[in-house]
């Protein structure tokens, strides 16, 4: 089968999106209160501790053998019941009311929720082959190493006067019986370009694209041309002459793309999982009202960041 050219998988995308890229259903949290109401643990006053709460406790400490026992189990609810009894003296005075933990309480709900509706979505994603090599195909560049090449320079400055011992035609012809890895040789020595002046002229690799300080990129814009070993001519530039040696190069690589499916599957999972919950956050807002006072959002009472026992808002980060 002749292989499909890319006005063909633009078609073939255009339809597939059209057909199959739907938000993933974002799946609302199943919380059953008559199934919670039936595993009543402990009471404090009119507060409960479900049977449920005992349990996700003991799967953390499922790696120490006494929490299996009667007085490790007991262990975890005293604990339970110690925090519930907490938790009402704090709002028995009114510090539930307090803005830095409304913030942080709110800021955890949230994120509590956001990564249950995220795993959810995850499970609720499909991602097919076809998926995976239409992502491949028109983000081919991504995957693509481009081609590099190694030079070494030798400069002549105009403002340097020395008497030298070799022209640049000279050294450009006398190097060409070097090997390419040696560069300019023992030539750079009496290079005007300092930073190679001790290791052959070379440069670190580069692309066409690279930029390198204090050397202008014309100078290389005909590199492309030389065999690997060869010298330019001389190559005129603002404050002297260079010579430029090609001493190595490397084609342009594209990476296969059974070495980067599962990158592309993790990334359109990730892609689904950020629109889903863009839609999901669009619609809820929709079913609110939102109301905001102005003249409260231009006055401000802030305290200084010491003054707060919580930290700075936004706990936990995402």
């Amino acid at each position: 089968m002749k292989e499909l050219n890319r006005s063909t998988y633009l078609i073939i995308l255009t339809v597939f999106l059209s057909a199959c890229t739907q938000d993933a259903e974002v799946v609302e949290y199943p919380y059953d209160t008559a199934i919670a109401e039936s595993s009543v643990l402990a009471m404090i006053g009119t507060d409960k501790i479900y049977r449920a709460e005992l349990d996700h406790l003991l799967a953390f400490h499922s790696s120490d053998p006494h929490s299996s026992s009667a007085e490790g189990r007991q262990a975890v609810l005293d604990e339970l019941i110690n925090d519930q009894i907490m938790v009402k003296k704090a709002i028995e005075n009114g510090f539930d009311q307090d803005p830095e933990f409304v913030i942080n309480q709110r800021k955890l709900l949230a994120y509590e929720y956001k990564k249950y509706l995220t795993k959810k979505i995850a499970k609720n994603t499909k991602i097919t082959e076809l998926d995976i090599e239409l992502y491949y195909r028109e983000n081919i560049s991504q995957f693509t190493k481009p081609a590099m090449y190694r030079a070494a320079v030798y400069l002549r400055r105009n403002d340097i006067e020395k008497d030298h011992k070799h022209s640049l035609q000279q050294i450009a012809k006398s190097t060409e019986y070097l090997k390419p890895e040696q560069g300019f040789g023992q030539y750079s020595k009496t290079s005007n370009h300092m930073a190679t002046q001790y290791r052959g002229g070379k440069l670190s690799w580069m692309t066409k694209n690279t930029n390198i300080s204090g050397i202008p990129k014309s100078i290389f814009e005909n590199i492309a041309k030389l065999k690997v070993g060869e010298v330019s001519s001389q190559i005129s530039v603002e404050n002297g002459q260079y010579l430029v040696r090609l001493i190595d190069q490397k084609s342009e690589q594209i990476t296969p793309l059974i070495d980067v499916k599962a990158d592309i599957r993790n990334k359109l999972i990730s892609n689904a999982k950020q629109a889903s919950l863009a839609t999901y956050l669009s619609k809820a807002k929709e079913s609110y009202k939102v109301e905001i006072y102005n003249d409260q959002l231009k006055t401000s009472k802030a305290k200084l960041s010491s003054e707060h026992s919580f930290g700075p808002p936004g706990f936990p980060a995402n």
